[in-house]
């Protein structure tokens, strides 16, 4: 796995978890979890398409802004949203999800990842 200051893995950069607001501390990204990086990687990998991320990182104002809430893993850089339309697709990230542990939530359109104790499932 690459890791450099651009690259956070061979396909992610630290820069696509930064926080959204653009001004927070939290815009470039560095403060997400490791692990949860390492487990979209291997989703990656298996699926072998790109995967988005659509919100990573928050600071409060974004994730208030974003509906998100109060205790939200995206805060403390355990939580990512990927962008996700096709339904095999999301079947095969979910299943990879599950079976390393990560709790997944099923939105129409797109699926978030997060690292908490327990795998599981919930509908956003």
């Amino acid at each position: 796995m690459k890791r450099t200051a651009e690259w956070v893995s061979d396909n992610f950069k630290w820069s696509e978890f930064g926080c959204r607001c653009g001004k927070c501390p939290f815009r470039d990204g560095y403060q997400i979890d490791r692990h949860l990086v390492i487990c979209l990687q291997r989703i990656r990998d298996y699926i072998g398409e790109a995967m988005i991320v659509s919100s990573g990182l928050r600071c409060y104002e974004r994730n208030k802004a974003e509906g998100g809430v109060e205790k939200s893993f995206h805060l403390l850089g355990r939580a990512a949203d990927i962008w996700c339309y096709d339904s095999k697709l999301r079947r095969k990230m979910v299943w990879m999800g599950l079976e390393m542990g990560l709790t997944i939530g099923v939105n129409p359109g797109y699926l978030h990842f997060d690292n908490r104790r327990g795998s599981g499932m919930f509908l956003c």
